[in-house]
């Protein structure tokens, strides 16, 4: 009985890196009324999200007054988008196999913003992101936002990534990727790094 007790007193923490990346979009449908979806990728190995709506925060810089929290429904479950040739899929880890496996999972709903700003702020955070080997001093939680300015372009549709997700490369080979990105709205489109964020305006 003491033996029992003293594994079950022994505090336990369990940690995962299972997430390698998603991203927040939106879609206008009318005034100040967006589709917004939060996408999310996860290792089929490590995977435990489940089935019930995610939250995603909103802020603006204009003071107009909304709930800083929005619940999504989820639409789209673990479906499989791993990067495995056709023959090898039924072996991936999402079927049980030894090859890596990635789900995605999507929510999406439509929210009726309270007017136009030129900062609205959707964003997203969470734990755990997958390791790096190549950062010092990371952390596996991870955040990604995306942000609608509606007053110069008052129904403003983010761009969209239509490349496949979370490619894999041959170690120390060089690298280029293309997001395939698309721009309904037509606007032209410009890259840049910035420092990691882990809030709102809160640099890493």
């Amino acid at each position: 009985l003491l033996i029992l007790l003293f594994f079950i007193c022994i505090p336990i923490s369990l940690k995962a890196t299972h997430v390698p990346g998603g991203n927040i979009t939106y879609e206008c449908v009318g005034p100040n009324t967006y589709v917004v979806t939060l996408t999310l990728f996860e290792d089929c190995g490590t995977a435990f999200t489940g089935q019930l709506p995610e939250s995603i925060d909103i802020s603006n810089d204009c003071g107009l007054s909304f709930s800083p929290t929005y619940s999504l429904p989820i639409i789209t479950y673990q479906a499989e988008v791993s990067q495995l040739c056709p023959s090898s899929l039924d072996s991936s880890e999402c079927n049980n196999g030894p090859y890596p496996g990635v789900y995605m999972h999507v929510w999406q709903d439509t929210i009726t913003l309270p007017g136009p700003c030129d900062s609205w702020v959707f964003s997203y955070s969470s734990c755990c992101r997958n390791t790096s080997n190549n950062l010092v001093g990371n952390t596996s939680d991870y955040y990604w936002e995306s942000v609608l300015n509606s007053t110069t372009s008052p129904c403003n549709t983010s761009a969209l990534i239509t490349s496949q997700p979370i490619p894999y490369y041959c170690v120390n080979q060089p690298v280029v990727y293309n997001f395939g990105v698309y721009e309904p709205d037509g606007d032209s489109l410009v890259y840049s790094l910035i420092n990691a964020l882990t809030g709102v305006g809160t640099f890493a």
